[in-house]
């Protein structure tokens, strides 16, 4: 997206400059035709980034909308201070888990029952 803008920056800069509108072969190898193919013609700069860029909004604002979907199965926690995280800690390697067996049980809280 970035790229676009800078691309529909940079041709309007030109454009405004010159005062001609700048015609492009937007193509992966479109900078070595230079013939005019069907498929392969020219369009103008301005336009192919700007539609490129809204295109690109388009499909981030959709993969936004499926992050907020789906769950990453984790968990964020801030502790008070350093004295509770070295608590969280030693509870956690007393544990030795082994896959989805532990041995040994850590210290319950007053939490626990409703966190099940």
């Amino acid at each position: 997206r970035k790229k676009a803008e800078r691309g529909r920056v940079y041709f309007t800069n030109l454009k405004e400059k010159e005062h001609i509108p700048t015609m492009i072969n937007p193509k992966p190898c479109g900078h070595l035709c230079c013939c005019n193919v069907k498929g392969c013609e020219k369009v103008e700069a301005i336009q192919y980034y700007t539609d490129l860029e809204a295109r690109l909004k388009q499909d981030y604002a959709k993969e936004k909308e499926k992050v907020y979907e789906k769950t990453l199965g984790m968990a964020f926690v801030t502790f008070q201070n350093e004295a509770m995280t070295a608590v969280i800690l030693k509870d956690f390697n007393a544990c030795k888990c082994q896959g989805c067996k532990c041995r040994g049980e850590p210290q319950t809280s007053a939490y626990s029952d409703c966190l099940h």
